[in-house]
Order: C-alpha cells, then structure tokens, then sequence
C-alpha cells in the first residue's frame, strides 16, 4: 500500500471519529490570484473550531499526519469565524 492510501486510510478513520464531513475534494486546482498552488485540496467540516482542533492533535490523526508528512506537503487551516452573508 502507498504511503499516501495508508494515510487516507487513517486520516478517513480519524475524520469519522470526530464526525468530520468532506465537503469538497479537488485532485487539480488553477491559481487565478495570488502564489498557492496545492495538487489536491479537501475541505472538512466539523461541528466546532474545538472539535476540528481536538480532530488534528488528536493521536489518530498525529499518527497519519506523521504519514503525510513523508509523502506530501500540507497545511492545516481551521475557519473559526466563518464570514456572514457570503
């Protein structure tokens, strides 16, 4: 199994403890503005900021991210106050 499918594994496992739902996941993007230029981007929901933020210390998700980290570059963010009316 590839490293990136082991990760997949334990980070979906990890996603559906903590009542995670993907909302969106793009395997190809195109930079219109601006200098990001990730490969692939998923968005993840959860219930709370708190509960996104147990979700990524978690040891579940440590253990897969330490995966990640051997195989991908990646960035965290959590949206704690999302924008109203937009």
């Amino acid at each position: 199994m590839s490293m990136f499918l082991k990760y997949k594994e334990l980070a979906g496992k990890a996603i559906e403890k903590y009542k995670g739902r993907v909302v969106c996941r793009a395997v190809s993007t195109e930079v219109i503005r601006g200098y990001w230029d990730p490969e692939r981007i998923i968005i993840i929901e959860f219930d709370s900021p708190e509960i996104a933020k147990d979700f990524c210390l978690s040891d579940e998700y440590k253990h897969a991210n330490t995966i990640s980290a051997e195989c991908t570059i990646n960035c965290i963010h959590i949206v704690i106050t999302p924008a109203d009316g937009f």
